[in-house]
């Protein structure tokens, strides 16, 4: 069926692009089910007062099945915070700051497991005439 429709490649299309931090809001990463039947303009502008990434990925695939997409849909959105955001968001895991390192962090598992053990141990199992 190959002189019906164009041949399907393993080469895929891609691009790259340098994210500036000071102008970009989001990312939209999609399949050609959502960018046969919509520019980037028009998906840009759709979702940029969508707040919720899932809920703007929901609305340009609701906009390209409207629009009566007969390819698979998927996407995705991904939102960018401002540097300025970043630091007044509070208590608030974004990656920015480093986390524990890997030893802290089952150093501090292995004491609530130990802690745990400790206590099952020292708390005699009720019998049938202490309840």
């Amino acid at each position: 069926d190959s002189y019906i429709k164009e041949l399907v490649t393993g080469h895929p299309y891609t691009t790259e692009t340098v994210i500036q931090p000071d102008l970009d809001e989001f990312i939209i990463l999609a399949c050609d089910g959502l960018w046969d039947v919509c520019s980037d303009q028009e998906a840009v502008d759709l979702i940029r007062t969508v707040q919720d990434p899932q809920d703007a990925s929901k609305a340009l695939v609701d906009h390209a099945l409207a629009r009566f997409s007969t390819d698979n849909l998927s996407c995705m959105i991904v939102r960018f915070e401002k540097p300025k955001e970043l630091n007044t968001i509070a208590g608030v895991g974004l990656g920015i700051l480093p986390e524990k390192n890997a030893s802290e962090s089952a150093l501090v598992d292995e004491d609530v497991v130990m802690d745990d053990a400790a206590e099952k141990k020292a708390t005699p199992p009720k019998t049938e005439e202490a309840k």
